[in-house]
């Protein structure tokens, strides 16, 4: 089965792009709210894009404005600690196409 492909393109004004960076909206993860009966709202918020990352991270004061809680732990490097405990939380991400993800996001300090 073939999956959809689903992408976005950004252009800068001058052709060259310094810093990739877009408008999202996120949420607690469909399946927790269905699950707990959470009712949330979207928040909007600005994503950067690190290319050369293998993880998607909120930052833990997203986290708590969402009242999200942990489903699990990792530890992760960083760039100012090698070795970094992590929250692991489930989220729904609403990309600039309005393309939807469901995402397992690590939280950084």
């Amino acid at each position: 089965m073939k999956m959809p492909y689903n992408a976005f393109t950004l252009k800068a004004d001058d052709g060259t792009l310094r810093t990739i960076s877009t408008p999202i909206g996120i949420n607690v993860s469909t399946s927790i709210r269905d699950k707990f009966k959470k009712d949330t709202n979207v928040i909007e918020k600005i994503a950067v894009w690190d290319t050369s990352t293998t993880d998607t991270v909120i930052t833990e004061r997203i986290a708590k404005e969402l009242s999200l809680e942990p489903v699990d732990t990792i530890m992760m490097n960083t760039v100012n600690n090698p070795r970094e405990e992590a929250n692991i939380y489930l989220v729904d991400i609403v990309l600039p196409n309005n393309v939807y993800s469901n995402k397992r996001v690590s939280g950084a300090k």
